[in-house]
């Protein structure tokens, strides 16, 4: 069983501006912080330790609405957010101390029996990515893209014209695919998350995805994302935050 998991919310929520103030992270769902969901989903799939990597903006609002949470967090500062979520994912990974951990935004909600999904291919590869083939509820257009073959991931990115999955936002690692990320940001400032998957395949890694076939996950990135799963999608987030209750009360 996994138990350490890096969640990512360090990104400076460009796209909420004019909406509020408050990092995304912590805007209520149901009367639910927003990241108490993929919290929640770890925990309750035995995750005991979580990496939550935050901007000096963020760190003080998110510290402040985790203070009550019965799990193990340990903050990790990234002082350069400009240099995109690629570089969170170095910070955090780099505090693991397992072969294995989640990787998780701490902007999407999905279904709790998800990270499982994932853990089945503990072992078979280095990589495990999240993904799903019967996506129902995202833009597709905004989305992260996979594209496999023959078993593998071949490429990710949002731009690729030929592609088989759609990114979910979650992801399992092995601890030592990490040093492959630290290469990549060696030549490249800016790095997206996207660009150390494809330099790790590049390297040889095996990389998966975890199909999810249609089960329920969403990402929160605008206002019109935020009101629809306040409404039309209520009764999926429902289902999620039943578990919330019973981790914690908030």
């Amino acid at each position: 069983m996994i138990k350490e998991a890096v969640v990512l919310a360090a990104g400076l929520s460009t796209r909420m501006r004019g909406f509020t103030n408050l990092p995304k992270q912590v805007l209520k769902i149901l009367d639910k912080p927003l990241i108490y969901y993929p919290l929640t989903a770890l925990v309750i799939n035995g995750v005991k330790k979580v990496y939550v990597v935050v901007n000096k903006v963020t760190y003080g609002p998110i510290r402040k609405i985790l203070g009550g949470v019965p799990i193990d967090i340990e903050y990790v500062i990234n002082d350069k957010p400009d240099r995109d979520n690629g570089y969170s994912v170095i910070l955090g990974g780099s505090y693991v101390k397992g072969d294995y951990f989640y990787l998780a935004m701490s902007d999407h909600i999905f279904s709790i029996d998800i990270p499982k999904v994932l853990a089945h291919y503990v072992g078979i590869a280095d990589l495990v990515v999240g993904a799903d083939s019967e996506p129902k509820l995202i833009d597709i257009e905004e989305a992260t893209k996979i594209l496999v073959k023959g078993g593998n991931i071949v490429k990710v990115g949002k731009g690729l014209d030929e592609f088989t999955h759609i990114d979910i936002g979650i992801f399992i690692m092995n601890r030592k695919v990490v040093n492959y990320f630290k290469e990549c940001s060696e030549v490249k400032y800016v790095i997206k998350l996207a660009d150390l998957i494809n330099y790790s395949i590049m390297k040889g890694v095996k990389a998966v995805v975890a199909d999810v076939k249609g089960r329920f996950w969403f990402d929160i990135d605008t206002k019109e994302d935020l009101e629809k799963v306040r409404s039309e999608l209520r009764d999926y987030v429902e289902n999620v935050k039943g578990f919330i209750n019973y981790l914690v009360k908030a």
